[in-house]
């Protein structure tokens, strides 16, 4: 309370976790905004929805009223993270930090002058999750009045839900030969549908049993297995990413080449897999002659 000498005890962060109990099949009807206030309304911290997915960007918005007719040397938050949020970054940089599953914002002279207000936003990642899990954390509001007088306060638990997240990743892949020569220049298109941003995927492409080699800078080629491997790094809603490279072929190649690409793994779930491969063919007349629709 106000007035109060704070006792500076290591204090605990409050933060309840179970797991979500039903079927999540999309938005649920209690999603609603986070709006969470001190008792004077000195600190209010907003959240436009209470509802998180995996590899989603949540943003905080913390905002400081000094209110009092003493001068304050700092006001600051924390809470717990709960084990499903990762600091990303802050705006202004200086005033936030994260340790320890934990986060901290600060904001003090010259920052916040008396009866100013002041807003500190922290942009999270959402950590992955195989099944939902609902949370509560339950902030502490400190202010240090000039002098050494502080006073802390709980402020309600602010309650959210984290749902895995999903990202439908479509493949495609072309080919096209040169006029003359034993080789197919490969290119692979993974493109996000969403609807929530990638971390990662793996794309293999299984060449013609004639093919010998590759050339990329991108993709890897197992000879034994006939297979190239193309790492995809992150990829928001969206966005695409391409990889290209050049299988060469044998003396033997003849006929029909079809090469197929799959993605073999992806980050978060990919809800779709009838759009997960692709294939692309060719046809060896000789050896040096090879032509792709």
């Amino acid at each position: 309370m106000q007035g109060k000498m704070m006792d500076f005890r290591p204090f605990v962060l409050v933060v309840a976790v179970a797991c979500f109990a039903g079927t999540w099949g999309g938005s649920v009807a209690f999603a609603a905004p986070i709006n969470n206030t001190s008792s004077r309304g000195e600190l209010v911290i907003h959240v436009d929805d209470n509802e998180f997915h995996s590899g989603q960007t949540v943003v905080f918005t913390h905002t400081f009223t000094h209110q009092r007719a003493q001068d304050v040397s700092s006001m600051s938050v924390e809470y717990s993270l709960a084990g499903l949020l990762a600091l990303d970054r802050c705006e202004p940089a200086a005033a936030c930090s994260s340790a320890s599953n934990s986060f901290t914002a600060v904001v003090a002279p010259p920052d916040l002058p008396a009866n100013q207000t002041r807003v500190v936003t922290a942009y999270f990642t959402v950590l992955p999750l195989s099944s939902p899990v609902s949370a509560a954390t339950r902030p502490l509001f400190i202010i240090q009045e000039r002098g050494g007088t502080a006073s802390s306060e709980r402020m309600p638990f602010m309650s959210y839900t984290v749902y895995p997240g999903e990202a439908d990743l479509a493949v495609g892949l072309t080919a096209q030969a040169p006029l003359l020569g034993a080789n197919v220049l490969y290119t692979l298109t993974v493109t996000n549908n969403g609807p929530h941003a990638a971390s990662s995927a793996t794309v293999t492409t299984t060449l013609p049993a004639s093919a010998t080699s590759i050339t990329s800078t991108d993709c890897t080629f197992d000879a034994t297995a006939g297979e190239v491997t193309c790492p995809v790094g992150a990829l928001a809603n969206g966005s695409s990413s391409i990889k290209t490279f050049r299988a060469n072929y044998g003396l033997l190649a003849l006929g029909q080449l079809n090469a197929t690409a799959t993605r073999v793994a992806s980050s978060p779930a990919d809800p779709n897999a009838q759009n997960d491969s692709a294939t692309a063919s060719c046809t060896a007349l000789t050896s040096l002659l090879i032509t792709c629709p």
